[in-house]
C-alpha cells in the first residue's frame, strides 16, 4: 500500500470509484487510463475548491453580520437597556422589575378604542363617533398602522383613511375645545 502525506489526494483516494481509476492506472499506464484519472481528479480539486471557497465567505460574512448587530445594539440600545445611574452592573429595567412579586404580567388587548381611553371629556367626545371612525383611529393609534396598511386592512383607500382619520381628529378638537 502506498503511503500518501497530503490530504487532498488522500480524500481523492477514499472515495472507491477513484481508488479503481488509480490502480487501473497503476496496472495499465496508458493515456486514456491516465486521462480518465486526471479529469476526476480535476473535478474532485474544483469541488474542493468551492466548498472552501464558500464555507471562509460563510464565515467572513457571518463575522461581519455579527460585528455589524453588535455595533448597531451598542450605538442604539433601548432605553431600559442603558446602564441604571446609581447601579454599578444594572440596568433601568432591572430598576423596574420585582422578582420576588410572582404575577401574570399578559394583559387581554381590548379591541374597542373606549377602553384605551383615560380622559372623560375625550370619552364622551369619541363615544359619538362612528364604528367606522373608532375602528380607524384604533388601528392607526393603538396598533400603531400606516394610513396604507388601515386601507389594505379595511380594503378602502388610503385617501379615505387619511381623510376620515384628519376630520375625525378635527370633530375631536372641537368638541374637546368647547
Amino acid at each position: 500500500m502506498l503511503k500518501i502525506k497530503n490530504p487532498l489526494i488522500q480524500g481523492f483516494l477514499k472515495e472507491e470509484e477513484n481508488y479503481s481509476l488509480f490502480k487501473k492506472y497503476q496496472l495499465e499506464p496508458t493515456q486514456k487510463n491516465e486521462q480518465k484519472l486526471d479529469n476526476k481528479f480535476k473535478k474532485y480539486y474544483l469541488k474542493i475548491r468551492a466548498i472552501s471557497y464558500f464555507s471562509k465567505v460563510i464565515h467572513f460574512e457571518s463575522k461581519k453580520f455579527d460585528n455589524k448587530h453588535r455595533t448597531y445594539n451598542k450605538r442604539f440600545l433601548s432605553i431600559l437597556d442603558k446602564p441604571a445611574p446609581e447601579s454599578d452592573n444594572g440596568t433601568l429595567i432591572d430598576l423596574l422589575v420585582d422578582s420576588s412579586t410572582n404575577y401574570c404580567t399578559e394583559e387581554v388587548p381590548s379591541k374597542n378604542l373606549e377602553d384605551y381611553i383615560e380622559n372623560p371629556s375625550l370619552y364622551l367626545s369619541i363615544k359619538k363617533l362612528s364604528s367606522k371612525q373608532k375602528k380607524i383611529l384604533y388601528l392607526a393609534y393603538i396598533k400603531d398602522l400606516k394610513d396604507v396598511e388601515i386601507a389594505r386592512y379595511l380594503n378602502v383607500s388610503q385617501q379615505y383613511i387619511t381623510r376620515t382619520r384628519n376630520k375625525t381628529l378635527l370633530k375631536l378638537r372641537r368638541d374637546l375645545s368647547d
